[in-house]
């Protein structure tokens, strides 16, 4: 049997929420690749983590990251990476 609504005041409204998270954590929607993440995983493949980060200059752990599908770069960006990529590694064969 649920406990009686408490009364309909202000004070026991906030009071309720405050309570219902009172660490006040964040909950984030589980983590899902989209289709830019996932088409750009497919077309980073070719390439090595450390080739990535010598390429653009980003981190090891983010291009890690991106490899593996867990994170992408912005869509605006992802061409650019692409092309750079592509000119810093001209031995890499990939499918466009």
């Amino acid at each position: 049997m649920t406990p009686p609504d408490p009364p309909p005041h202000t004070s026991s409204i906030r009071l309720k929420n405050r309570h219902c998270n009172p660490l006040r954590i964040r909950e984030y929607p589980p983590m899902t690749a989209t289709a830019t993440q996932t088409s750009f995983r497919l077309r980073i493949q070719p390439y090595s983590a450390r080739h990535i980060a010598y390429a653009i200059g980003c981190s090891l752990p983010t291009a890690y990251d991106w490899r593996s599908g867990r994170r992408a770069p912005p869509a605006w960006m992802q061409a650019q990476i692409l092309a750079d990529l592509a000119a810093y590694h001209p031995q890499i064969k990939h499918a466009n």
